[in-house]
């Protein structure tokens, strides 16, 4: 389902970070779990002030705890403080009835800039960020040339879309099973079916978009075109992560 947001329209101005105040929400419940998936386009109000943002005084790196493909660089608290609670009340509106707010936890700037042949194992199939039920992912692309989206994926073997605490271990053990018997997935992004795992549902990327799912979805992005994976935030493939936890209030 899709629908128009409104916020306070008086907080968006061209000399600070807001988010938009017309921007359009589209609900989506995918695979046989039926996960919440939601699309928001036109998300900032001036979103090539947060590119500027991402490339003033360098700052990105690479953290070998991270497997995430690329480097990222920590958001401006000024920023974080705004997208808290603007983004809590579009979720007040879109994603259930009951009165909440968010806490936003890591949050940062991302490029991915890895190449294929450099990729780990762990990067080149689906993966979740946490089993924590609370816990929503957060992806703005901040990019305007076709460098991909995000796709979701179900794992055959287990026929697992989401991994929770009481599935985790079953998870992990059938692959690292499947790596002894099958061997290990090709360096390469994942871009649709294989041999383990099976595309349940695909979120384009479009310049200001932000997708928001469920910590423990399987995901991963898609990316298509790896030689136009840069450095540069200007023409790379720039994205804002956020990861933030719903917290629901006694009425």
């Amino acid at each position: 389902m899709s629908s128009k947001s409104r916020l306070d329209s008086t907080l968006a101005s061209d000399d600070d970070f807001h988010l938009n105040a017309e921007c359009s929400v589209c609900v989506s419940y995918v695979g046989e779990e039926q996960s919440p998936v939601l699309v928001i386009d036109n998300f900032w109000h001036n979103p090539e002030k947060l590119v500027a943002l991402a490339a003033q005084s360098g700052g990105f790196t690479q953290s070998p705890e991270d497997y995430y493909p690329g480097l990222r660089k920590t958001l401006d608290g000024s920023v974080k403080a705004v997208l808290e609670e603007e983004l809590g009340l579009l979720l007040k509106q879109h994603l259930d009835n009951r009165p909440h707010r968010i806490e936003l936890g890591f949050t940062a700037f991302s490029l991915t800039n890895v190449p294929p042949a450099k990729l780990s194992p762990m990067q080149c199939i689906p993966h979740f960020d946490s089993t924590d039920l609370s816990k929503f992912a957060l992806v703005n692309y901040l990019f305007k040339e076709p460098l991909g989206g995000t796709s979701f994926y179900r794992h055959r073997k287990t026929g697992f879309e989401t991994v929770s605490k009481s599935r985790a271990f079953e998870y992990q053990q059938a692959l690292q099973l499947q790596a002894s018997t099958e061997g290990m997935p090709a360096a390469e992004y994942i871009m649709g079916d294989t041999n383990l795992f099976e595309r349940i549902h695909t979120v384009p990327a479009w310049f200001n978009r932000a997708v928001l799912y469920p910590c423990n979805l399987l995901h991963s992005g898609d990316i298509p075109n790896v030689a136009g994976l840069s450095d540069d935030p200007k023409t790379g493939r720039l994205t804002l992560n956020a990861e933030l936890k719903i917290l629901q209030e006694q009425a």
